[in-house]
Order: structure tokens, then sequence, then C-alpha cells
């Protein structure tokens, strides 16, 4: 298959769906003090580090210098402030630094995007030594565009040698050890890698372009990945710092989702922290477990994630400050209740401190006391209920212990059944199982089915307790079985085991109610089976009104109207002129300085998110009913901002042109292609075009190619060079 059909990806993969906002960890403090060269101001503060003490490095990008803050974020002093941001630097001088880490020896590794190189510094800043620079190269020794470098358990360097597409590593003397990757996308290549980390056990952790994260052995063999290009839990627009904690935790951050989204050890997405700070560059987690965002002219500090629950305390309350809740031998003897409010639905316990292994990679906990968890989430009651003594178990269980994980009700399929909820519980690596039926209480559920889901599919619950105690299910239930009963609007679980478990109610239940909604989910819907759907989304300019039509047949619909200035709920419009079809027309007003904005629909099952270019133009988007438009979105068009003649994603095919990577025939052929289709415009074109394919592309058109994608010039520019190849047959329209 030819690079040419990179040039048509962007538009299959034009996917979305909307993700809850959610900033676990507060913000504690700001550290600089504006735009400048002063004290405690910075000029794009991009890459981070952090010593033992507490002390946070700031590497600025543009002030080509290192600051020191303490662990309150005062500013201390310029570690060094000799840059001049030239393509030459002598010895000891910073060129557009992105990165910087510290070492075990308190020495300091930095790494300049300017002049290809990484020094290391002793701790007082005084220059030590260098690898590669000031020229790129692609030797051992040499590097093109560097952009982030970590240190493992040996002060060994692993870099991200971004445009070689490949990971170098060194000894801490500066000498070549070995080096790994090609450009692609298959597992194990790289395209332009951004980051890396390494775990406790020297696995290494590497980000690039194909917007993943993929994890490779301290040798640098592949061993698995995650991620992928979308805005739901688990992917990525614009991928590019990578950190773990010290439990391998992941932080990944997204330049253009402006968020950190974080992951356990096995990958599986846990919440994110967004908060004011846009264009997020490096992160680090200091000694404190506090999470450094840099971006623009400051750095925010957000608390951990994570508690340790003091000694002999009884209940405690689980909020948006963290996220889980750690135990250790002695604070988990006394407790009896956690509360659980709705700011957190992704809450979990953290068992890892007292789990015990039998020897055959069953690890378990015990509860000291009975233990009740009380979880308020979205209007929805919940309640788990751990009778004294239960021993929780699982095969290589990792610890982590989930409480009412949002699961993807879509993906449970009942003949015959509308799936309303559905809730992970337990762990994200094996099912766990119980010595003791445990209490499963979901509150407003009376009367419903339910059941849980399985490596084959679902099973449902069939066996009716006779009371809801447990001395009468112990005698009623076998191992790994469960039992349902009502109790007056709750709908009762008794079970041996936690997975992902789900409620649900027959489809002839579903009644019409007022408004374009039902009361209960429609498993059959719209397109692939998609309870809501967007009919059209419109903007004016003489009004700034943005209106869209919707109708949902799974619940009331939550409809978000997102800028760069803020975010609101859109309102239902005052004239309702489809209320025999059942289409709900909302509305709500922009700022005329807006470039954009982002609809954001969602309702109990299905979420809808788009975006679109308001700068100069009215918009108009209908989507047919057969399109599924939700998750899938499918049928969506090609879109680009209405001052640019280009789409963006045709950078990296002309950075890949202009590195060779892609050869003369496949690009121009592509971009004739888009040409053609009007996807890229060309004005006042010759009237008499050469047909001359034989003729060679001047080095000055792929050079242009090159700085366009790395901004270094105009798109008008790329544009001069695209419309010569045009008009002398060098491009074909025909």
């Amino acid at each position: 298959m030819t690079k040419f059909l990179i040039f048509c990806l962007p538009v299959l993969l034009l996917l979305s769906v909307f993700m809850i906002p959610l900033a676990d960890g507060e913000r504690v403090r700001t550290m600089g003090s504006g735009k400048g060269t002063g004290n405690g101001q910075f000029d794009v503060p991009w890459g981070l580090g952090s010593n033992s003490t507490g002390h946070v490095f700031v590497a600025e990008f543009e002030n080509h210098r290192v600051s020191v803050f303490d662990s309150s974020g005062n500013f201390q002093k310029f570690l060094i402030n000799n840059g001049d941001g030239g393509s030459n630097p002598t010895d000891g001088q910073l060129s557009g630094p992105m990165d910087i880490e510290i070492d075990s020896s308190g020495n300091m590794w930095t790494l300049d995007v300017n002049s290809h190189r990484v020094q290391k510094f002793d701790k007082n800043g005084t220059y030590l030594l260098k690898i590669g620079g000031p020229s790129s190269g692609s030797g051992d020794s040499e590097f093109n565009s560097p952009k982030d470098l970590g240190l493992n358990s040996t002060d060994h360097v692993w870099i991200a040698d971004t445009k070689n597409h490949r990971v170098s590593v060194f000894d801490s003397s500066g000498a070549f050890v070995k080096k790994f990757g090609t450009f692609g996308t298959g597992d194990g290549q790289f395209k332009f890698p951004q980051s890396l980390t390494m775990d406790s056990n020297d696995n290494v952790y590497v980000t690039d372009q194909n917007n993943r994260v993929q994890k490779f052995d301290s040798n640098g063999n592949y061993v698995s990945k995650f991620g992928g290009n979308g805005t739901s839990d688990g992917k990525f627009q614009n991928i590019h710092y990578i950190e773990l904690d010290e439990n391998n935790n992941i932080y990944v951050s997204d330049r253009d989702r402006n968020n950190v989204q974080v992951f356990s050890p096995n990958f599986e997405f846990k919440y994110q922290v967004s908060g004011d700070f846009s264009d997020p560059k490096d992160i680090d987690l200091d000694s404190s477990n506090q999470l450094n965002i840099a971006y623009d002219h400051a750095v925010d500090v957000y608390s951990s994630s994570t508690n340790e629950m003091a000694n002999g305390v009884t209940s405690i309350d689980i909020t948006s400050s963290y996220y889980e809740l750690v135990f250790n031998s002695t604070n988990f003897n006394t407790l009896t209740t956690i509360n659980i409010d709705n700011s957190n639905p992704y809450a979990s316990l953290n068992f890892t401190k007292i789990l015990n292994d039998d020897g055959s990679g069953v690890k378990s906990v015990t509860f000291p006391k009975d233990l009740t968890i009380n979880v308020d989430i979205s209007g929805l009651d919940f309640k788990i209920f751990f009778p004294s003594g239960t021993k929780l178990s699982g095969s290589s269980w990792d610890g982590f212990f989930k409480i009412f994980y949002p699961a993807e009700s879509s993906d449970i399929s009942v003949d015959g059944q509308d799936v309303n909820l559905a809730k992970k519980i337990g762990s994200a690596v094996t099912q766990l199982s119980l010595s003791k039926p445990s209490q499963l209480t979901i509150g407003s559920k009376a009367g419903q089915n339910a059941g849980y889901a399985t490596n084959d599919g679902v099973d449902t619950i069939t066996k009716t307790c006779t009371e809801n105690s447990l001395s009468s299910v112990s005698d009623q239930l076998s191992s790994n079985d469960d039992c349902k009963i009502d109790s007056g609007d709750d709908l009762i679980l008794w079970t041996n085991h936690f997975t992902t478990f789900f409620t649900s109610t027959s489809t002839s239940e579903s009644q019409n109610n007022s408004g374009g909604h039902k009361t209960n989910c429609d498993s059959k819907g719209f397109g692939v089976g998609k309870s809501l759907h967007v009919y059209q989304v419109s903007y004016k300019i003489e009004t700034s009104i943005v209106e869209v039509h919707a109708y949902s047949t799974c619940g009331s619909i939550i409809a978000k109207l997102s800028t760069t200035s803020g975010q609101k709920i859109l309102g239902m419009s005052s004239e309702q002129p489809f209320l025999d079809d059942k289409i709900v027309v909302y509305e709500g007003t922009i700022n005329r300085s807006d470039e954009k904005f982002t609809i954001l629909f969602e309702n109990e099952r299905n979420s809808f998110e788009e975006t679109f270019y308001s700068l100069d133009s009215d918009i108009l988007r209908n989507y047919s009913l057969g399109s599924g438009y939700t998750s899938e979105q499918q049928g969506t068009s090609i879109e680009k901002p209405n001052n640019s003649k280009i789409p963006d994603w045709v950078k990296n095919n002309a950075e890949w042109w202009s590195e060779n990577q892609v050869d003369d025939t496949t690009f121009t052929e592509g971009i004739g292609f888009l040409i053609k289709e009007n996807i890229i415009e060309l004005d006042d074109l010759a009237q008499d075009i050469t047909e001359n394919s034989e003729q060679n592309v001047p080095d000055w058109v792929k050079n242009n190619a090159g700085w366009w994608a790395d901004g270094m010039i105009l798109e008008s520019d790329f544009l001069k060079g695209i419309k010569y190849m045009v008009e002398n047959g060098i491009i074909s329209l025909k």
C-alpha cells in the first residue's frame, strides 16, 4: 500500500466521542508571574524536572535557561542563564531547551532541540559533557530535533530522537550504548517519537505522533501499546509528554485536548486532569507525587490523586480532590464506611501494600470489619457491603479495586432487552472472587433485570434471593453464584464475584415521553444502534447563534457549547418547529472573536462531539438518519479552518516528503488528487498548463514543504511551490 493512502486517512479518522471532564487532584499553586525575563517569570516553559528535596527545575524554550523553584513554588535562582537561541551555541549554552532530568547524583541533563544535543551539568550548573550537536545527523551519537530524554535506574540516558524516528541510549559518561526504532506505524516503529519515561523495572514507555504509547523492555524490545486517535477516554489528538508515578500509573499529556490522562499500569484509563492550562508541554511528578504541568508562561501544580488514609479512621469521604484511597496494614483495621460523591466517578481503592500472595499467583485481601461503600454518581445511588472476614481474591490481581467505574452499555447485548446501566466493579485485569456473598445495591432500579459481563458475552441473574440477609443468601448461593431481590425502589444483588454488572428492561417497556425523549434506552435506535441523533448544526455570523436539532431515545440530553472562552449549557430554543417529529431545537451564542466552537451532546448511553470553525462564514451541517453520527460519527466531511486553504493533516505528508520518506510521485499524485477534489485551493492558475510529468521536482519546492510543516514559512509560500508544479505539469490535474 502506498503512502498516498495517508492523504485520505484523516477523512476516515474524523471520529469523536464526548469524555466527561474530570479534574482529579486540586491545583495547589501556579509557579511563574507571567511572561518575561525576570526572576520567576517565564517565556514558554517547556521542560520540567525535580529532585529528591522537592526542588523543581524549569527549562524555558524561548529564554534558553533553567530556573529553580523550592518545594513551595518560590523562585530560588537561575541555574543556567546563558543561552542565545542560536543554531551553534558554545558548550554549556542552551538553545531551545525542551527537557531536563536530574540523575541519582544530582547532576542535570538538558536537551536542546535547536542544537540537536544533550548536555550534562553538575548540581551547581557547571558544564560537564555533551552528546550530539550542533548540527542534525543520523549517526549513533547524533540527533535530529530530539524532544525528550529519560534516565533509568543506572543513569543511562534514553533520548527520543524525533526526526530520526528512533530511541537512542547512552551511559552516564555519554558513550553510545544502543538504538532502536524505524519510521512507521507498526509495533515497535515510531512516527516522530515525542517523549519517553521508565517504570520501576526499567521498562520504557514512548509516545509518538501515531497518538499511542508503546512499552518496551529494558533492552528495547517491543512489549505492548495503547491509545490511538480520538477524543474518548484513552485516546489522543496530539499526544506529547509521558510520566510515571511510584505505583507505575501512567500520565500522558495531550496538547490539543488540553488535558493529562492517567492510566493504570495495565493501560486502563483512570481519570483526566484538566484545568485552566492550555497546550500542556512537559509534565513531572515531584518527590511529593504532585503533578507539575508546564504551559503558556506558567507551571501549574496539582495535588496528588492518591491519599493514604490516616490510622484509626472509621469513615472517610472520597471527593474530587483525590482519586485513589491507599490502605496499609494499620489504617485498614478500623475503617467501616467510605462515601464517594458525584464528582468522582473513577474512584478506586488501592490494596497494593497489604496484598497477600499464596504463591500460585492468586493475590488477596481480607476485610477485618464490615465495610460499606456508599456511592452517589450522576444522581444514581449505589452501595457495596463487604461482610467482616470477606476474602477478596483474583489470579494475578494488581491490588486496585474500581468502584462503579463507567462501562459502555452499548457493548452489552441482551436479546429483547434495553441495557440502561453498566458499571465495572473490581479489577481491570481479572474477575475477583469473594469468600462470602457481598451485597450490591443499585438505587431506583427495582423490578429491572440484571446480569454481568463474561469473557464469552453476558449472563443474566435469574435466581431470586429468599430474603435480603447475609445468613439467608449464604445458605442459598454456591460459589460464583448470584441472586437478586427488590427492596422498595432499589434493586439488590448478592454476589460471590465482581466484574461488570448491568441492569436492563424489556424492549417493549420503552415508552415515549414528551420533548423527543424516552424513559428507557432503545437498543435499536438510529444508525448503528445509537440512541442519540444530531440532525443539524448551524451557525449564523450575523446573529452569533449556534443552533442544533437533536433527538434522544435514552433519557434527556445534556447539551454543551465550548469555545476558547469557556463552556456553557445550550438551552432549548423558544421556537420548536419539530414537535410532531420529536426533534428538539437547542441554541446558544458564541463571541464574534471565537475562531471555533465545539458541540458536546450526550444522553444516558451515547455521546456526540464535533468542532466547527466559525471565523468568517456561516455553517450548516446535516447528518443522515442512518449515519450513526455519534460514537463512530460516520459521514462527516473534511473540516479545515476557513482562513486556510489546506487541511492541517497535509503537513505530515509534506514533512515526510521533505525528508524523503514519501517519494516524489506519491506526493505529487496525492496533492493532485486533493486539488481536483477542491480540498486544496489554488488561486489564479495559468490558463496554459504544460503537461510534463518527466520534469523533476525543484529542490526549493521540497524545502518549502519541510519549512511549512515546521512553521518556518507561511502557507501561501508553500502553495507557490504547489502552483509552480501544477503550471509546469509536474502535478497533473487530469
